[in-house]
């Protein structure tokens, strides 16, 4: 035996193992030296083949020449064929090689057979050690070689799709940093060949993504050779993600913990901690460091069964104290036996409550004696809720009030002025304040005070307090009384007067909003910390004089708050006495009177203001008094009334001969007179237009404006009228108004938008054509240049922008730019956009640009179309060459392949069984190869609109008989009863050539996707009047909702792809377009794992008057013998393929009766026709000198030759290329592959007729 017979040996089929089986091994070394004894060889050999390797199992000495002299197959199960091969045999050997061959194949099968129950026993072991969901092996490369039926539960897949794939296809890093650690155990496991357990892996199933987990167990041979991995994989996807959950649970119990203010700790069981927050850890540590938690040392076990006796289910508070500390602690008893501990510190509190206990026992009668009432109004106005709902204060019954604006509730002027509070509250974020009088329900009326503070969600707190007492008691109760707005928005400052410094010792939050100081920062400091550095002030004087007198007072100062800014302070201070006098306390209120003071300042100047301008302005101003007449006026109220002040003062106008109308030139009555109106407490007029006639006879348009001296709502000591002449500026308006409309109208009939930029406000002008080509109204676009540039497509953006730069920049004479803009309904539109700078600054820099929008997007959209068809017409020939090229270089070999297995299965004798057997396999995977290249270009045509169709009336009954006729050998092959339940007498109107490929085609996928002992049905359907519908129902596995939708789509198999149903997924793409260029329809139902019905909708037809046969499609039958006194049939074929050239001299020799000569190319045909006149010429297009045609025409040339009919034999198939043919005189096209029938039937009619 050679080297390398070892080394093949040592590569052995991996499911025999013959190196662990010596026994057997010695019975073939024992076989084949009993054939070289039988026989006389010098040498003999046992080897196996699985189709992709070669194994030598067995062999003798003398076994290796170049080539075995006999052998004789053996057969192993489905692992793959062997031979026993003998080398030099001296005698006969056929029966000594079959008798071997069967004893090795027993031998090899019993072998195999033992291999299999073996590793079933060792997958069972496994599967119940593991408890898996399913099993798997894999050889030593990582190739899966098994994986047990289970795992199609769990992946949608069928086993099959993983067996021969390699793993690392199905699995991959699961996401999640605790699995992939797991993985790289298993990776490194895997590397080094050792066992791995429960490593999470992430793969992919028909479902979606799953996490398993994986479990396996190398494999080793007898040698020690690692021969892969068998193992068990479970869906752990669940199982991760409530690991998930439960470490986010704890993340989240941990971030809520740290969260709570509180300390909260968790114990175990046993006492020990097993999670705290941080403020559990400062209060303990807090406390230990002080040393005023109870010492445990030498005592744990004492103190844990102390601390967790507080605890039970209820979790009752109970409050502990630690030295001077006091906690409030709670102990809940949880069911898993662990403890929640809640620990507050509440010293502080406790301290604090010490000292409030003896204020609030003063202040509790004064609080129970407060009147004051409190609503809430929502942001509509309305009040929403009220302190009491049956206070003896209130106006109405609540029930009444609840739900009504707050203005309507007062009556006036108070309802303006509870509208101008909210308004300024909300808008301020400040408490605001004023004063009004109503009746209460016990018919008195009060005086009251209302206060109105912001509160969130635009409400308002709406505080009233009845004054009319508190005027009586503001003396005496005045501290008390400010004492208890802590919760009102009064700031209050209370100072220790019994400590040295006199520290703060309460500030409320209003104190808080006002200075900015949080609470802890001013407890415990003198005030003087309010007056920075400003420790001078004359007030500050008059403050210490007052307190070092125990006497109230009143000052303003000039404070600071928290963050340097200032504010006036007035300041009122009330020493706070005990039952013996002494001064314990003193309670400041504090107010920020800064606008107040501020406001008093500006009136003292506006006062002087005024004054000065009055005699300056040119509106004319006049003071008139309640009577009528006028009091005051400055000097343009006497230019513009042409009248000295003293013949005004103390007159009025109508006396003076001045009437004034409406701005429609009406006369008004005494009532309308505007001034009047004001004058007796109306609203104030604000620039109303009104007509003056003067004593002249002269007309002046007057711009009015009239205000009361006093509140409104009360009749008016005086009123102070403005006014100013805006005759000129109406005429000039009505100018411009008139150029402006005819301006819009000229731009806007174009159907141009206009737009116009003021360089210096940055605010653009954008025309009403403007918006609505952007599909927006005029109040949807703004003056913002931001309105125009976001809405530019980003990718012209930038374009646009230098165009404009070089345009401001000199570099370009004009600015036009073609771009998209957003539309309002999201799509985009083409603009041509024009401007120009028309104004400039001094300086030359533009100051403002005018320019017009023209839409331009049917043009762009034009061009495009033009291209879009420019390409797609390109693309469509360059497919067409392409189809053209490919079918012509699969047709070639295919034309031999097809035609020599013809020639086979015509032999007389018939051949070797197996050799007619595998002539049927290469038959029918040769024709399907056909049938896929004829589908290709079927759909092309189809695509191009270039199928040819004869519709013509056709009875169904016996044209379905002939096609089922056609499916019949196949559906019999699977088992599948094939059944026309359509009567006889309908017709249809179809093309019959595309109507019988439909047919086939729907009755083809019945058939393949149908199950053993099925049956498939065509029936027909209840149609309306002139329709007919084909019924196609098959018991096939069916389809879901989602494979229906994908049906139609070229190449689309639906997952039968890797199976071995032969397909291209074409076919229901044409079989569609072929019925509707017939003017149907198909449509297709199904239920999974019940079946699918295909209905065919077509045009019904009414039988002729002589109804024709129906079309059928029998071959012809090639004649076996022909009449000895026929006369042989002369035919030239002209090939220049030699392997086509064969086949067609060993078809014309079985066909018989035939005269063939053949020519390679052109000039060949020519010179063999000189001295040789053929009776049929058959020629192949593409020849090496000239093309078929070509050859044709001078062929035709030759007188004899005129006539000869003519066959173009080719692999082009494409249309164009018959119609070429048939226009260059040729009588047939024959299409490579040719058949040999159609040859036949074709010759066969061309005979010369056999003598009488």
């Amino acid at each position: 035996m050679p080297a390398s017979a070892s080394a093949d040996r040592a590569a052995w089929l991996a499911e025999l193992r013959l190196d662990e089986a010596p026994h057997l091994v010695a019975a073939l070394d024992a076989l084949l030296r009993s054939v070289c004894r039988q026989t006389g060889a010098q040498g003999a050999a046992l080897v196996l083949d699985n189709g992709s390797r070669r194994w030598v199992a067995s062999a003798t000495e003398g076994a290796w020449p170049a080539a075995p002299d006999a052998s004789s197959p053996v057969q192993i199960g489905e692992l793959g064929i062997g031979c026993v091969q003998l080398w030099s045999p001296s005698g006969p050997c056929d029966m000594a090689l079959a008798d071997a061959a069967r004893v090795a194949s027993a031998l090899l099968d019993a072998r195999l057979h033992e291999r299999v129950l073996t590793s079933i026993l060792e997958r069972e072991r496994m599967a119940s050690a593991a408890g898996s969901d399913w099993l798997w092996e894999t050889d030593a490369e990582g190739f899966v070689t098994w994986v047990s039926d289970s795992a199609e539960r769990h992946t949608g897949w069928p086993v099959s799709r993983e067996i021969g794939a390699h793993a690392s296809r199905f699995v991959r890093p699961p996401p999640g940093p605790e699995e992939l650690a797991s993985w790289n155990r298993y990776r490194a496991d895997r590397e080094a060949h050792r066992p791995f357990r429960e490593a999470i892996c992430e793969r992919d199933t028909a479902h979606g993504t799953m996490l398993a987990a994986m479990s396996g167990q190398p494999r080793f041979d007898q040698s020690g050779r690692f021969q892969g991995y068998r193992g068990a994989a479970r869906d752990v996807t669940a199982e991760v993600a409530q690991r998930h959950a439960a470490r986010q649970a704890h993340q989240q119990l941990m971030q809520a913990m740290d969260a709570v203010h509180a300390a909260l700790m968790i114990s175990g069981p046993d006492g020990r901690v097993q999670a705290s927050n941080a403020a559990w850890k400062s209060l303990l540590n807090t406390m230990v460091a002080s040393g005023l938690y109870p010492d445990a040392a030498g005592r744990e076990e004492e103190f844990v069964r102390w601390r967790l006796s507080l605890a039970s289910p209820d979790a009752p508070t109970q409050e502990l104290s630690f030295g001077d500390r006091t906690v409030l602690v709670s102990d809940k008893r949880l069911p898993d036996g662990s403890t929640v501990h809640l620990s507050i510190d509440v010293t502080e509190q406790r301290r604090a409550e010490q000292g409030r206990r003896e204020t609030e026992a003063r202040l509790s009668a004064v609080l129970r004696a407060v009147p004051d009432l409190w609503f809430v109004v929502d942001r509509d106005d309305r009040l929403l809720m009220c302190s009491d709902e049956h206070h003896p204060l209130l106006i109405a019954p609540f029930e009444q009030q609840r739900g009504q604006r707050l203005g309507a509730v007062l009556t006036p002027p108070y309802d303006t002025m509870a509208q101008a509070a909210l308004t300024m509250a909300r808008g301020t974020g400040e408490t605001q304040r004023f004063e009004y009088e109503s009746v209460t329900l016990d018919g008195r009326r009060h005086h009251f005070e209302a206060r109105l503070a912001p509160m969130p969600d635009n409400q308002v707190l709406y505080l009233t307090r009845d004054l009319t007492d508190l005027r009586q008691l503001e003396r005496e109760l005045m501290v008390l009384q400010r004492a208890i707005e802590t919760d009102s928005s009064v700031p209050i400052i209370v100072t220790d007067a019994t400590r040295d410094d006199e520290p703060i010792a309460y500030v409320n939050p209003a104190f808080e909003r006002l200075t900015g100081y949080p609470r802890e920062e001013a407890l415990g400091r003198n005030c003087r910390f309010l007056q920075g550095a400003d420790r001078n002030q004359p007030a500050l004087a008059a403050l210490r004089e007052a307190l070092a007198g125990e006497q109230p007072c009143t000052v303003v100062l000039s404070n600071r708050r928290r963050d340097g800014s200032e504010f006036l302070n007035e300041l009122s201070v009330v020493p706070i006495r005990d039952a013996q006098g002494r001064v314990m306390q003193h309670l400041g209120v504090l107010k920020d009177v800064t606008e107040r003071v501020r406001a008093a300042e500006r009136l003292r100047v506006s006062e002087d203001l005024y004054r000065s301008v009055a005699a300056t302005i040119s509106d004319g101003l006049l003071v008139v008094g309640p009577d009528g007449r006028i009091v005051a006026c400055n000097p343009s109220a006497c230019e513009m009334l042409a009248c000295s002040p003293e013949r005004l003062s103390g007159r009025r106008l109508s006396e003076l001969g001045y009437r004034i109308h409406t701005e429609a030139d009406l006369p008004f009555t005494e009532a309308e007179h505007p001034v009047r109106q004001v004058l007796l407490g109306g609203p104030p007029v604000r620039d109303r237009a009104l007509q003056l006639h003067r004593p002249d006879g002269s007309t002046r348009t007057m711009m009015l404006t009239a205000r009361a001296l006093s509140g409104a709502g009360s009749p008016a000591a005086s009123c102070l009228v403005s006014f100013r002449d805006v005759t000129d500026q109406r005429v000039a308006a009505r100018a411009l108004a008139v150029a402006e409309e005819r301006w819009k109208f000229a731009l806007e009939g174009a159907g141009d938008g206009v737009w116009d930029y003021d360089e210096d406000t940055r605010r653009i002008f954008y025309s009403k054509s403007w918006k609505e080509m952007l599909g927006h109204a005029e109040s949807e676009i703004g003056p913002s240049l931001s309105e125009w540039s976001d809405r530019i497509h980003p990718d012209d953006r930038a374009a646009v922008l230098a165009a404009i730069a070089e345009y401001r920049s000199g570099r370009r004479s004009s600015y036009q730019t073609e771009h998209r803009l957003r539309h309002r309904d999201g799509h985009w539109i083409w603009v041509l956009d024009r401007g120009k700078i028309v104004e400039r600054h001094a300086d030359g820099r533009p100051r403002r640009v005018v320019g017009i929008h023209t839409d331009i997007t049917r043009l762009k959209q034009a061009e495009q179309a033009l291209m879009d068809k420019q390409a797609a017409e390109l693309a469509s020939r360059a497919k067409s060459e392409f189809l053209s090229r490919m079918s012509h270089e699969m047709r070639t070999p295919l034309n031999a392949v097809i035609g020599f297995t013809q020639l086979l299965k015509l032999q007389p004798d018939g051949g070797p069984a197996k050799v007619a057997e595998y002539a049927d396999h290469v038959l029918r995977a040769s024709e399907h190869l056909l049938g896929l290249v004829n589908e290709v270009l079927d759909l092309q045509r189809v695509e191009e609109g270039r199928t040819e169709m004869q519709p013509q009336a056709l009875e169904l009954a016996p044209f379905l008989d002939s096609t089922l006729d056609l499916m019949r050998p196949a559906a019999l092959r699977e088992g599948i009863a094939l059944t026309n339940q359509v009567p006889a007498g309908r017709w249809v109107h179809a093309d019959a050539r595309s109507l019988r490929q439909v047919l086939m085609n729907m009755v083809s996928n019945a058939v393949k996707y149908n199950r053993n002992g099925g049956w498939v049905v065509i029936s027909l359907l209840p149609a309306p009047p002139g329709r007919c519908v084909i019924a196609i129902e098959d018991t096939g596995s069916g389809l879901s909702d989602e494979q229906l939708s994908r049906l139609f789509q070229p190449f689309e198999r639906l997952g039968h792809e890797t199976s071995a149903i032969e397909g291209s997924g074409l076919g229901l793409v044409i079989t569609r377009s072929l019925i509707e260029l017939m003017g149907g329809t198909v449509t297709l139902s199904s239920v999974p794992g019940a079946g699918t019905l295909a209905r065919i909708d077509l045009p019904a037809a009414d039988p002729p008057a002589s109804a024709p046969p129906s079309p059928a499609n029998v071959p012809p039958v090639i004649e076996e013998q022909r009449p000895m006194d026929q006369p042989a049939l002369r035919v030239l074929y002209v090939e220049d393929n030699r392997i086509n050239a064969l086949l067609f001299e060993e078809a014309m020799r079985v066909l018989g009766g035939i005269e063939l000569l053949v020519a390679e190319n052109g000039a060949d045909a020519l010179r063999t026709v000189e001295a040789w006149t053929p009776q049929v010429l058959v020629l192949d297009a593409n020849l090496p000198d000239m093309n078929g045609n070509e050859l044709l025409v001078r062929l035709r040339r030759r007188p004899e030759l005129a006539g000869v009919p003519a066959y173009m034999c080719s692999a082009d198939a494409m249309p164009e290329d018959l119609q070429r043919a048939r226009d260059s005189g040729f009588q047939g096209y024959w299409t490579k592959p040719i058949e040999l029938n159609m040859v036949s039937a074709a010759l066969d009619a061309q005979r010369p007729a056999a003598p009488a």
